[in-house]
Protein backbone atom coordinates (compact mmCIF):
# COMPACT_ATOMS: atom_id res chain seq x y z
CA UNK A 1 0.00 0.00 0.00
CA UNK A 2 2.81 2.13 0.95
CA UNK A 3 4.42 1.61 -2.77
CA UNK A 4 1.42 2.30 -4.34
CA UNK A 5 0.65 5.75 -2.40
CA UNK A 6 4.37 6.63 -3.62
CA UNK A 7 3.74 5.63 -6.84
CA UNK A 8 0.54 7.76 -6.80
CA UNK A 9 2.66 10.58 -5.17
CA UNK A 10 5.16 10.54 -8.27
CA UNK A 11 2.36 10.41 -10.77
CA UNK A 12 0.44 13.52 -9.91
CA UNK A 13 3.66 15.55 -9.26
CA UNK A 14 4.49 14.63 -12.66
CA UNK A 15 3.03 17.92 -13.61
CA UNK A 16 5.28 19.73 -10.88
CA UNK A 17 8.20 18.03 -11.14
CA UNK A 18 11.35 19.35 -13.04
CA UNK A 19 11.80 19.25 -16.69
CA UNK A 20 15.42 19.04 -18.21
CA UNK A 21 14.85 20.89 -21.48
CA UNK A 22 15.91 24.34 -21.77
CA UNK A 23 13.66 26.73 -23.87
CA UNK A 24 15.69 28.57 -26.38
CA UNK A 25 14.89 30.85 -29.38
CA UNK A 26 15.07 27.30 -31.79
CA UNK A 27 12.00 26.13 -29.88
CA UNK A 28 9.08 26.29 -31.95
CA UNK A 29 6.18 29.00 -31.66
CA UNK A 30 2.94 28.66 -30.06
CA UNK A 31 -0.20 28.50 -32.02
CA UNK A 32 -1.64 32.03 -30.66
CA UNK A 33 -4.27 34.58 -31.87
CA UNK A 34 -2.71 36.63 -34.34
CA UNK A 35 -3.42 39.36 -31.69
CA UNK A 36 -1.57 37.76 -28.54
CA UNK A 37 -2.67 37.62 -25.49
CA UNK A 38 -2.33 40.56 -22.53
CA UNK A 39 0.71 39.72 -20.74
CA UNK A 40 1.37 40.99 -17.44
CA UNK A 41 4.40 40.41 -15.20
CA UNK A 42 4.69 41.23 -11.31
CA UNK A 43 6.97 40.54 -8.40
CA UNK A 44 10.36 41.01 -8.91
CA UNK A 45 11.00 44.30 -11.19
CA UNK A 46 11.99 43.27 -14.77
CA UNK A 47 12.81 46.29 -17.75
CA UNK A 48 13.42 46.78 -20.91
CA UNK A 49 15.49 44.32 -23.37
CA UNK A 50 15.45 41.56 -20.29
CA UNK A 51 11.57 41.71 -20.01
CA UNK A 52 10.87 41.42 -23.70
CA UNK A 53 13.60 38.64 -24.14
CA UNK A 54 11.95 36.90 -21.52
CA UNK A 55 8.59 37.35 -22.32
CA UNK A 56 9.22 36.01 -26.10
CA UNK A 57 10.99 32.47 -24.34
CA UNK A 58 7.77 32.28 -22.38
CA UNK A 59 5.64 32.72 -25.11
CA UNK A 60 7.49 30.31 -27.24
CA UNK A 61 7.55 27.95 -24.36
CA UNK A 62 3.93 27.44 -23.44
CA UNK A 63 1.72 24.68 -24.73
CA UNK A 64 -2.05 25.24 -24.90
CA UNK A 65 -3.97 22.49 -25.64
CA UNK A 66 -4.94 22.29 -29.71
CA UNK A 67 -7.68 24.44 -30.28
CA UNK A 68 -7.47 26.48 -26.77
CA UNK A 69 -5.93 30.08 -27.00
CA UNK A 70 -4.28 31.93 -24.09
CA UNK A 71 -6.20 35.47 -23.99
CA UNK A 72 -4.70 36.20 -20.56
CA UNK A 73 -1.00 35.41 -19.42
CA UNK A 74 -0.17 36.73 -15.91
CA UNK A 75 3.55 35.92 -14.52
CA UNK A 76 4.72 36.00 -11.01
CA UNK A 77 8.56 36.90 -10.87
CA UNK A 78 10.52 35.99 -7.47
CA UNK A 79 14.30 35.46 -7.04
CA UNK A 80 15.49 32.04 -6.77
CA UNK A 81 19.34 31.67 -6.05
CA UNK A 82 20.98 33.56 -8.90
CA UNK A 83 17.81 33.36 -10.97
CA UNK A 84 14.30 33.96 -10.73
CA UNK A 85 11.56 31.83 -10.56
CA UNK A 86 8.90 32.51 -13.21
CA UNK A 87 5.20 30.86 -12.02
CA UNK A 88 3.15 31.48 -15.81
CA UNK A 89 -0.79 31.48 -15.40
CA UNK A 90 -2.40 31.60 -18.60
CA UNK A 91 -6.19 31.41 -19.00
CA UNK A 92 -8.71 31.17 -21.90
CA UNK A 93 -12.25 31.77 -21.97
CA UNK A 94 -13.22 28.05 -23.57
CA UNK A 95 -12.37 26.65 -20.29
CA UNK A 96 -12.73 27.59 -16.07
CA UNK A 97 -9.38 26.34 -15.45
CA UNK A 98 -6.17 27.23 -15.94
CA UNK A 99 -2.71 26.41 -17.52
CA UNK A 100 0.21 27.14 -14.58
CA UNK A 101 3.94 26.48 -15.15
CA UNK A 102 6.64 26.43 -13.59
CA UNK A 103 10.11 28.47 -15.08
CA UNK A 104 13.41 29.15 -14.19
CA UNK A 105 15.62 31.88 -15.60
CA UNK A 106 19.30 31.71 -15.51
CA UNK A 107 21.13 34.82 -16.01
CA UNK A 108 23.88 33.40 -17.57
CA UNK A 109 22.39 31.60 -19.85
CA UNK A 110 19.53 33.96 -20.45
CA UNK A 111 17.08 31.05 -20.92
CA UNK A 112 14.61 29.66 -18.97
CA UNK A 113 13.81 25.79 -17.74
CA UNK A 114 10.69 24.47 -17.45
CA UNK A 115 10.05 23.33 -14.19
CA UNK A 116 7.13 22.00 -13.54
CA UNK A 117 2.99 22.35 -14.50
CA UNK A 118 -0.86 21.91 -14.00
CA UNK A 119 -2.44 22.19 -17.02
CA UNK A 120 -6.41 22.21 -16.64
CA UNK A 121 -7.26 24.72 -19.41
CA UNK A 122 -9.80 21.88 -21.47
CA UNK A 123 -12.63 22.56 -22.64
CA UNK A 124 -16.01 20.96 -21.37
CA UNK A 125 -16.23 18.65 -24.13
CA UNK A 126 -12.41 17.01 -23.66
CA UNK A 127 -13.10 17.25 -19.89
CA UNK A 128 -16.15 15.46 -19.91
CA UNK A 129 -14.87 12.56 -22.77
CA UNK A 130 -11.78 12.14 -20.08
CA UNK A 131 -13.86 11.29 -17.27
CA UNK A 132 -16.06 9.15 -19.88
CA UNK A 133 -13.56 6.74 -20.58
CA UNK A 134 -12.25 6.91 -17.32
CA UNK A 135 -15.50 5.40 -15.27
CA UNK A 136 -16.06 3.43 -18.37
CA UNK A 137 -13.10 1.58 -17.50
CA UNK A 138 -14.07 -1.95 -15.77
CA UNK A 139 -11.14 -1.41 -13.03
CA UNK A 140 -11.85 1.64 -12.01
CA UNK A 141 -15.24 1.26 -11.28
CA UNK A 142 -14.13 -1.78 -9.67
CA UNK A 143 -12.14 0.74 -7.49
CA UNK A 144 -14.51 3.78 -7.00
CA UNK A 145 -17.20 1.61 -5.94
CA UNK A 146 -14.96 -0.69 -3.18
CA UNK A 147 -13.41 2.66 -2.32
CA UNK A 148 -17.44 4.17 -2.15
CA UNK A 149 -15.68 7.33 -3.88
CA UNK A 150 -18.61 10.12 -5.02
CA UNK A 151 -16.74 13.31 -5.41
CA UNK A 152 -15.95 14.97 -8.59
CA UNK A 153 -13.07 14.13 -10.74
CA UNK A 154 -10.06 16.92 -11.56
CA UNK A 155 -8.58 16.56 -15.01
CA UNK A 156 -5.20 17.36 -15.93
CA UNK A 157 -3.51 17.82 -19.34
CA UNK A 158 -0.18 15.82 -19.28
CA UNK A 159 2.91 16.67 -21.56
CA UNK A 160 4.63 14.27 -23.95
CA UNK A 161 7.70 14.72 -21.71
CA UNK A 162 6.15 13.48 -18.88
CA UNK A 163 3.49 11.15 -20.09
CA UNK A 164 6.59 9.02 -21.44
CA UNK A 165 7.74 8.08 -18.68
CA UNK A 166 4.39 6.14 -17.42
CA UNK A 167 2.81 4.83 -21.16
CA UNK A 168 4.19 7.11 -24.38
CA UNK A 169 5.10 10.17 -25.58
CA UNK A 170 1.84 11.81 -26.19
CA UNK A 171 -0.88 13.89 -24.85
CA UNK A 172 -2.62 12.23 -21.89
CA UNK A 173 -4.90 13.07 -19.31
CA UNK A 174 -4.99 12.66 -15.24
CA UNK A 175 -8.20 11.60 -14.08
CA UNK A 176 -8.33 11.97 -10.38
CA UNK A 177 -10.72 11.19 -7.26
CA UNK A 178 -9.83 12.97 -4.56
CA UNK A 179 -11.71 11.93 -1.21
CA UNK A 180 -10.24 14.04 1.50
CA UNK A 181 -12.65 12.97 4.08
CA UNK A 182 -11.63 9.19 3.53
CA UNK A 183 -8.46 10.19 2.82
CA UNK A 184 -8.49 7.93 -0.41
CA UNK A 185 -6.90 9.66 -3.92
CA UNK A 186 -7.60 7.29 -7.21
CA UNK A 187 -6.58 8.48 -9.88
CA UNK A 188 -6.85 7.12 -14.01
CA UNK A 189 -4.34 7.95 -16.79
CA UNK A 190 -6.43 8.58 -19.79
CA UNK A 191 -5.16 8.34 -23.49
CA UNK A 192 -8.12 10.24 -25.39
CA UNK A 193 -6.75 9.24 -28.65
CA UNK A 194 -7.26 5.55 -27.85
CA UNK A 195 -10.17 5.75 -25.78
CA UNK A 196 -8.38 3.89 -22.87
CA UNK A 197 -7.43 3.99 -19.72
CA UNK A 198 -3.78 3.13 -19.55
CA UNK A 199 -2.63 3.34 -16.17
CA UNK A 200 -4.48 3.45 -12.56
CA UNK A 201 -3.28 4.40 -8.96
CA UNK A 202 -4.63 4.73 -5.62
CA UNK A 203 -3.19 5.86 -2.73
CA UNK A 204 -4.42 6.25 1.01
CA UNK A 205 -2.83 8.90 3.47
Amino acid sequence: MVRALLLLLIFLAGCTTAQKSHISSSSPQVQVEEELPEFYVRGVEIEGEKLEEMKNQIMRALVPLPGVTYEAINVTATELGTGLNLEVVASSRVSEGLDIYRFYYDPGSRKITLKGYVLEAIPPTVRSKAVSIALYSEEMQRILSENAIAVEPRVRRILPETAAKYYAPKTLFSVTWSDFEKRVVVSALVDLDNGRVVQTWTGRG
